[in-house]
């Protein structure tokens, strides 16, 4: 079994013989990076994908006005 340092948590890990090419390990800050590049690549690549996230986005905030007036209240810095 070969090992590998996680591309966002820097541990080794034990890659699976099935993804030749497996570059994360399953630590949470392996699994967010991955998904962040992921959807940053689905978002360059598809504009159906990029338009959905955007209403999904808009209809958010639609839902939650008051949401970032509340954060700057408590996170002031």
């Amino acid at each position: 079994m070969e090992f590998r340092q996680g591309e966002a948590c820097r541990q080794l890990f034990r890659r699976r013989p099935q993804n030749p090419d497996q570059c994360f390990c399953s630590a949470a800050a392996c699994q967010c990076e991955r998904r962040r590049r992921w959807q940053a690549a689905k978002r360059q690549s598809d504009p159906d994908y990029r338009e959905n996230q955007k209403r999904a986005q808009k209809a958010w905030a639609e839902r939650h006005p008051d949401y970032w007036r509340a954060y700057r209240e408590q996170h002031p810095e």
